[in-house]
């Protein structure tokens, strides 16, 4: 845990000198004891913090390093049928794909990704109402949509955005919470793009329509989170960048400088703060 608290706070040195000690304890443990398994959950959980850590301090090629380690201890028990080894999988896939992709190996990270979907897919069969394991299967179908988009196939990455978009619906329409609608309105963000990119004009400002009039009631409904304002500063450039590429300069303009206010406004209260997109 002192890993994983170091790291969240920046301190990746001390994060990884926590993390190489308790690794070195239990691959003690595990060559003193026959029974392995539980030994090895935790060298692969270990393993995958230490990747993070080593990819916030730039280390990619370690981070991958550590994270395929991680998978590899995962995949070993995950036939055992235990609900935690299969989404640990899940987890350990995505992040192997997340630095594979950071190497410029789009490939082999859309298959890690597809992978970790798969696994995650089949969760939600075995527990159908489980929001988290829905959501998860929407942050899968998102990393696929944004490897598609690379690679130049963006209908296939709208294919993939619109089971996103669906799915966060249905979590909306189950449980009307802030966090839900902010999931909608970003699934209607890359949807948007992704449309306009494959000649859909008209369908990519719809859905940039949607998005910022979900990211205005957002910042309607708290005005003081800082969230919802820099959402909201972000989904005005998205929107009037999409409908002015349209020609739709009317309705463009106004947004553009709104954007630009906005965004001075946040970096004035905190020049900490960044934009979040």
């Amino acid at each position: 845990q002192g890993g994983t608290r170091s790291g969240n706070l920046g301190d990746t040195a001390a994060a990884l000198a926590t993390l190489a000690q308790s690794a070195a304890l239990l691959e003690e443990a595990r060559s003193r004891h026959g029974d392995v398994g539980v030994i090895e959950r935790h060298l692969a959980a270990n393993s995958l913090l230490r990747a993070d850590n080593l990819r916030l301090r730039g280390e990619i090629p370690a981070a991958l390093e550590s994270a395929e380690t991680g998978l590899a201890l995962r995949r070993a028990h995950a036939d055992s049928g235990d609900e935690l080894d299969r989404r640990g999988l899940a987890v350990a896939l995505a992040s192997v794909g997340d630095l594979l992709d950071m190497q410029g190996r789009g490939a082999e990270a859309l298959a890690a990704y597809e992978q970790s979907l798969e696994i995650r897919r089949d969760l939600l069969e075995r527990k159908p109402t489980d929001a988290d394991a829905r959501r998860e299967i929407t942050t899968a179908l998102l990393r696929i949509g944004w490897m598609e988009t690379k690679a130049g196939r963006p209908e296939r990455a709208v294919e993939s955005y619109r089971q996103m978009l669906a799915i966060r619906e249905a979590i909306l329409a189950a449980s009307d919470t802030a966090r839900a609608r902010r999931d909608v309105m970003r699934a209607h963000a890359v949807l948007a793009h992704a449309l306009e990119e494959t000649g859909r004009t008209q369908e990519a400002i719809e859905a940039a329509r949607l998005e910022l009039a979900m990211a205005e009631q957002l910042a309607r409904d708290d005005p003081q989170n800082e969230r919802a304002r820099s959402d909201l500063v972000v989904a005005r450039f998205e929107a009037g960048s999409i409908l002015g590429r349209a020609g739709e300069r009317s309705e463009a303009v106004p947004l553009l400088p709104l954007a630009i206010d906005g965004a001075r406004t946040t970096l004035e209260r905190d020049p900490t703060q960044r934009v979040h997109t």
